[in-house]
């Protein structure tokens, strides 16, 4: 990664570690560069545990067996050039029980328009959207991101 992409990454990470949010940000090879502490926790990461320079496979965490899927995402990510959104459904925060997430991939592009990486934000599902669905009265369909143009 160039000096001027990483420098302009130094104001993203300050505004990450104050995040209530899971945010981080990973290189082209699908390594992580950066996780914040709210990450950290999601995943039940033991303390002091230091995500940078991995894979998602090599963290103690049950998202660990779907490094495979998440780097197809990355890769995605950085063709299209564009965010995708996914929903990942794990017992995070060390529980038993499973959580639905929403995770935001956005393409880590530098100055002359190639792709670096990809900078992930995860959110949780809102459970007033889950539980106000029985109220839709017709079929209907959930976007996550735009359609393509040819439709």
């Amino acid at each position: 990664m160039n000096k001027s992409l990483y420098d302009s990454l130094k104001l993203l990470i300050h505004f990450w570690k104050l995040s209530s949010e899971p945010w981080g940000e990973k290189d082209n090879q699908s390594k992580f560069i950066y996780a914040n502490d709210k990450y950290k926790a999601l995943l039940a990461l033991p303390n002091k545990f230091c995500v940078e320079g991995r894979f998602d496979g090599e963290l103690p965490a049950p998202t660990a067996e779907f490094q495979i899927d998440f780097q197809q995402h990355d890769r995605k990510v950085e063709l299209l050039q564009d965010r995708i959104i996914s929903i990942e459904i794990h017992a995070f925060d060390g529980q038993t029980y499973f959580q639905a997430w929403f995770f935001d991939k956005y393409p880590l592009i530098d100055k002359d328009g190639i792709s670096q990486g990809t900078i992930f934000h995860g959110r949780p599902v809102d459970n007033l959207l889950l539980k106000n669905l029985y109220k839709i009265k017709i079929p209907t369909s959930l976007v996550f991101t735009p359609p393509s143009e040819l439709f």
